[in-house]
């Protein structure tokens, strides 16, 4: 009996276990212009799109960054000023984030102030924020202890806000300190499979016999 519940309970956790770290990430080598797929995305995923809101303008002059200027000066954010980033699992899979990873930089007017959103409340709730505390100089930091679970698809938006003028610049950027490797934009978290309808079925039958089977027992005893 025993090593039948055994059997069952490796059937599911093998169908659902997680099974990545770095989900997704961005090498800007090289780039910086338009909409960037990632450079690395683990398997049972598809690539992620990082583009820009409607209200920034690409910086074009500069190579290996990811660079944008007409941030807003206000002290909240602004609906049009974000960097966008949209995820997807391959079909019979969903993904959970946990953190993510930015080495960025900006001019000395740059934004100070960045929030993280998404689109699972139509971008209202601030998930996880930092300040640009040493605005003009390369700098990582990390939104942390995320929460979002079993998602099959997901757009993340992260605003900034704050900058002394319209014509600063602020972006990610590829630079020599970079503590979690060569990647400039790195989102972290796990991938699971979702168990076929077959697999599902196969589990609460098992469940169902062996329950019958130990109330038959306990009526003989």
């Amino acid at each position: 009996m025993k090593s039948t519940l055994a059997i069952l309970a490796a059937l599911i956790i093998s169908a659902t276990a997680g099974h990545a770290d770095v989900l997704w990430a961005w090498n800007l080598s090289g780039n910086g212009a338009g909409n960037l797929l990632s450079t690395t995305t683990a398997e049972d995923l598809t690539n992620a799109i990082l583009s820009r809101g409607p209200g920034l303008t690409e910086v074009t002059n500069l190579s290996s960054v990811y660079q944008s200027i007409d941030w807003t000066t206000s002290a909240s954010p602004d609906s049009g000023d974000y960097l966008e980033i949209t995820l997807s699992a391959s079909p019979g899979y969903k993904f959970s984030l946990t953190s993510i990873h930015l080495d960025h930089g900006g001019s000395t007017a740059a934004p100070t102030d960045f929030v993280l959103r998404s689109s699972l409340d139509d971008y209202t709730t601030d998930l996880g924020s930092f300040i640009y505390s040493n605005r003009g100089n390369l700098e990582s930091d990390d939104f942390t202890a995320l929460t979002i679970t079993a998602q099959s698809s997901l757009t993340l938006r992260i605003y900034g806000y704050g900058a002394s003028i319209g014509s600063a610049n602020w972006g990610l950027f590829s630079s020599t300190f970079e503590p979690d490797g060569p990647d400039e934009l790195i989102i972290y978290g796990t991938v699971t499979a979702v168990p076929e309808p077959a697999t599902s079925a196969l589990a609460i039958s098992g469940v169902v016999l062996i329950t019958a089977l130990r109330h038959r027992r306990n009526r003989k005893v």
